[in-house]
């Protein structure tokens, strides 16, 4: 083992410290745009002179998640062909532009516009971070390390909807955005403090400035035998060894955005309906964050102890759709706060587990193209959470109906992660054929 490999000199993990706290000051920013419109809308439609109908305001909506789902398609092939640093700043400088435009928009149009420019940096910059910071985490906490940096996400809400409370009715809605421009401030320290991946360079064939950074992050390399050696990342997400893997990751990221933003969205309304008062349904809101919390950080503390994430997002699935489809049985109001509190482990606690999984399926040259599809992807489950949740309160049905529609969906990521469980299992046993017959090629090739 070179000196390169493994370090644990208490000033390599400060720096490498500091990397994961400034990504997850970035992806905060993620989340403070997620609360940010809605808290914003009312003030938008009492603008002067912009008139904004229901519809206009709903569309405006779309489109940064519209943008969004362009810019995580994007970034990933972009990152996995430039480098992750640079994508990192630009979408950063973007995103913080478009809030600038936001803040100063004299009509609709352009602040329509903005909007859904501002979302392809956010797209962007969501599935970069998350490869980035798989390549900075010690293998023994990865899954840790990823839910940390995407726990930005969840701060970055309660921020926003905190920042609401305080500045909009004082400061006007502007003030907000105003306040999301301000990551382009920390463009001299995200450029002084991210360098690139060491991984990414080492793939690259520029070892000699991987191994200084390794060294100086005590980040271990893999030795060049095992290095990915295909340039092309998108066609090793399609390529017959990661075939089946991918699409089940695009299903998985799909069902957990899809929960994630509709019970986000829908929570408190079907609270209201099932009897109970404006402040206990907002009440559930803020525990099903604190069970996102909760069970993420719980989550990947057992992936990283031998669990693995495949396994664990599983059983949040299963333990996230069984608390929502007992949601709609009407028990009593603690048993109610307990089963939101699972409800956010099994939706916005598994979507941190997510990241993890997807990040660790693929290879160095295809890590960021993968991460940037899965979530883009899921992006759509993200945009139709919302809808399928309004379009099942608008047909009348009892409200418990969208609990057990969402439980359903849950069900369905519970199925998707079974391939993948099933892959790395041939996966192993190629490599145990390997030891003895020495070719493991065609056991690998066969994943369809």
């Amino acid at each position: 083992m070179t000196p390169f490999q493994s370090s644990t000199v208490p000033e390599n993990k400060r720096r490498t410290g500091a990397v994961i706290a400034l990504c997850a000051m970035l992806v905060l920013f993620d989340g403070y745009d997620l609360i940010l419109y809605g808290n914003v809308v009312p003030s938008l439609r009492a603008e002067p002179g912009w008139n904004l109908t229901p519809q206009d305001a709903g569309r405006i909506g779309s489109a940064v998640l519209v943008g969004m789902l362009v810019g995580a398609l994007l970034a990933g092939t972009l990152a996995d062909r430039l480098g992750r640093r640079i994508v990192i700043v630009t979408s950063m400088i973007w995103f913080s532009l478009s809030m600038l435009v936001c803040a100063l928009a004299p009509n609709p149009a352009v602040f329509e516009l903005s909007r859904a420019l501002g979302g392809i940096g956010l797209g962007a910059l969501l599935p970069t971070v998350m490869a980035y910071v798989i390549e900075f985490a010690a293998p023994k906490r990865r899954s840790m390390t990823v839910s940390l940096a995407a726990s930005g996400y969840l701060v970055g809400g309660i921020l926003a909807g905190v920042l609401g409370l305080m500045l909009i009715q004082s400061h006007g809605w502007r003030s907000m955005f105003w306040i999301g421009a301000l990551p382009v401030l920390l463009t001299p320290l995200v450029i002084k403090w991210l360098p690139e991946s060491p991984d990414w360079l080492n793939q690259r064939g520029r070892t000699e400035e991987a191994e200084r950074i390794a060294h100086r992050y005590g980040i271990p390399l893999d030795p060049p035998a095992v290095r990915a050696v295909s340039t092309n990342s998108l066609q090793t997400l399609f390529s017959r060894e990661y075939l089946t893997r991918t699409l089940s990751l695009w299903g998985i990221a799909f069902c957990s955005l899809l929960l994630s933003y509709g019970m986000v969205a829908w929570l408190p309304s079907i609270m209201t309906q099932l009897g109970y008062s404006l402040q206990s349904a907002l009440l559930f809101s803020v525990i099903l964050n604190v069970g996102a919390a909760a069970g993420g950080f719980t989550a990947s503390w057992f992936a990283d102890r031998g669990s693995g994430p495949k396994y664990v997002v599983m059983v949040l699935f299963i333990l996230g759709g069984l608390a929502i489809f007992a949601l709609g049985l009407a028990l009593g109001q603690v048993a109610m706060y307990l089963l939101v509190l699972v409800a956010g482990a099994g939706t916005l606690g598994a979507q941190m587990l997510v990241n993890s999984l997807i990040g660790s399926t693929y290879p160095t040259a295809a890590r960021a193209t993968g991460t940037g599809w899965a979530l883009g992807i899921g992006r759509i489950g993200g945009i139709l959470g919302p809808i399928l949740g309004g379009f099942l309160l608008g047909t009348g049905l009892p409200p418990q109906t969208s609990f057990y529609v969402f439980a359903v969906v849950a069900a369905l990521g519970t199925i998707l992660v079974l391939p993948i469980v099933y892959r790395d299992r041939r996966v192993r046993q190629a490599r145990d054929e390997e030891t003895t017959h020495g070719d493991l090629a065609p056991a690998l090739a066969k994943d369809v």
